[in-house]
């Protein structure tokens, strides 16, 4: 028997005595659906989901593709917490939620980011029990180092507020004798402390939609931020800038941080540097692209702990973008 017929069939007798075990059922891609969507929606790692189904590679799934939703897990005598989901209703409190689960607001509050347990939304999806996601949220530093080259109509203030530096910073490091004369081209250095956390897009509006409904029976799993059009889109951390083109996401940027995170952007307008960048890099141009197209332009913005698991990005992006 060929060697990858074999592997095939192993492959396949594992998803099935994973489902008798399991009690696995079945699910059938979307279009537009991502892995991790579908493990956070039904309540499984990403790992444990690509494990179940074969993929070697979390980024590439199809429209139609089967998959085997694997069930709670048991090892050693020890079951993974059960996850448990909850809609908002109208005029339930977090008290009234956690209450009704056996939870504590805290729990809740820590499972989906919120920072402010008086202001929840009617029709959010919350997790109310289960594992949070293992990993660890960027920081919110005060200024980035490196080089970054002016673009035309570019300001020293406006340069300075997207690294979080001061001017006077920037102008000592550079030897500047008129902070409002720099040109297109130019390589300005940078002066802060390095390494932290960058608001994507400057001055935007935001709030804590995560949770909120979309269509398909879909939950949403970022934060917008509304900015006017072609506003820059900044690396939020140094890595490296993957540029793709989606129909639900339009132009999207994919960023594998050095912090071992993955952030990811949808709906640009155009794509900026790729490759490696250093945080406060643009990386695109903020817009209405794919299925957002005719709504106010914005940015969705994820954040995927460990690269896997999708996180509420609102309480680091309070931090750094207010």
């Amino acid at each position: 028997m060929p060697a990858n017929q074999y592997r095939r069939i192993i492959g396949v007798a594992a998803v099935l005595i994973m489902s008798m075990m399991a009690g696995t059922s079945h699910y059938t891609v979307n279009s537009g659906e991502t892995l991790s969507e579908i493990a956070y929606a039904h309540g499984v790692s990403v790992s444990d989901l690509a494990a179940a189904n074969d993929i070697a590679d979390a980024d590439f799934i199809y429209v139609g593709q089967q998959l085997a939703i694997p069930g709670q897990s048991s090892v050693g005598g020890t079951s993974a917490p059960a996850s448990i989901t909850h809609v908002v209703s109208a005029g339930e409190t977090l008290g009234s939620i956690a209450a009704r689960y056996g939870t504590t607001t805290s729990t809740i509050m820590a499972l989906n980011g919120i920072t402010n347990p008086s202001l929840i939304y009617t029709g959010t999806q919350l997790m109310v029990s289960g594992a949070a996601p293992t990993g660890t949220l960027p920081s919110v530093g005060s200024g980035a180092t490196g080089t970054h080259t002016v673009a035309a109509g570019e300001t020293l203030s406006e340069i300075a507020a997207a690294y979080g530096v001061s001017v006077a910073d920037i102008v000592a490091a550079n030897g500047l004798s008129d902070p409002d004369r720099i040109v297109a081209g130019q390589k300005i250095q940078l002066d802060g402390s390095g390494g932290g956390f960058v608001c994507p897009v400057a001055g935007s509006r935001f709030f804590n939609d995560w949770g909120f409904p979309r269509s398909g029976d879909r939950f949403h799993q970022g934060n917008d931020l509304f900015a006017p059009r072609s506003t820059p889109v900044r690396a939020p951390v140094s890595g490296y800038v993957h540029h793709l083109v989606g129909s639900v996401g339009g132009n999207q940027f994919r960023l594998d941080g050095n912090d071992g995170n993955r952030y990811i952007g949808s709906h640009m307008e155009a794509f900026g540097l790729s490759g490696n960048v250093v945080a406060g890099d643009v990386i695109g141009f903020v817009g209405d692209s794919g299925n957002a197209i005719g709504s106010d332009p914005h940015l969705h913005f994820e954040i995927h702990l460990n690269r896997t698991d999708p996180v509420n990005p609102y309480p680091v992006l309070e931090q750094a973008c207010r």
